[in-house]
């Protein structure tokens, strides 16, 4: 039997549709820290600051305060410092830009993605990323992170789609074989691959 036309694409944002950087982060946050940046970023990712942050166990600014504590950060800090600093290793791609603009032509479009409440806003500060996308789904609001599948049951109660219907896009294997075991068609998104924009357009041709 036949596949059922693509009708809805899911992406990934970080380093899929947008360059994350935590290098540069750490080291904007390090202005304010005597830590070294490669000691920042390790209480940046793979921690429990991380995971509390993205499945919205506190809000920013109680996230900074947390940070703040953890990476010994100068009295003088301020909030709104902080969130432009946590934004700054963060840029949108072209190649991603026009993913997005050739699938929204063709299909409905979503953003799913596993982030915390700032990297979130700075998505939103992005208008491609803002208007496109018919709904997006982010980990701190619906307090579940991708590779669960109850965020898929959330997904599916929202937009009425059925798994053979969606495309789902994100570098992570994990994320993508938990996608796969639903019956959702995946595309595991490389760096240094083809572009997302050769990906989609051998998936959504110019007929779809």
């Amino acid at each position: 039997m036949a596949e059922p036309p693509i009708a809805g694409v899911i992406f990934d944002v970080g380093s899929v549709l947008a360059r994350v950087s935590y290098d540069i982060i750490a080291q904007s946050l390090g202005r304010h820290s005597p830590m070294p940046p490669a000691a920042i970023k390790e209480q940046l990712i793979g921690t429990d600051l991380e995971f509390d942050s993205e499945t919205g166990k506190y809000d920013s600014r109680q996230y900074f305060r947390l940070v703040k504590d953890r990476i010994q950060g100068a009295a003088d800090w301020q909030y709104d410092q902080f969130v432009t600093e946590f934004k700054s290793g963060l840029e949108m791609t072209a190649d991603g830009e026009a993913a997005l603009r050739y699938a929204a032509a063709r299909a409905r479009i979503f953003l799913m993605s596993n982030t915390g409440y700032l990297h979130a806003q700075w998505i939103f500060e992005q208008e491609v990323m803002a208007t496109l996308p018919e709904q997006h789904f982010f980990s701190f609001r619906e307090g579940i992170m991708k590779p669960d599948p109850r965020l898929w049951d959330i997904f599916f109660a929202r937009t009425g789609l059925q798994p053979p219907q969606c495309l789902f896009i994100d570098d992570r294997p994990e994320n993508c074989a938990g996608a796969a075991d639903l019956g959702i068609r995946t595309v595991t998104f490389r760096i240094g691959g083809p572009s997302l924009l050769t990906l989609l357009k051998s998936r959504l041709p110019k007929g779809a």
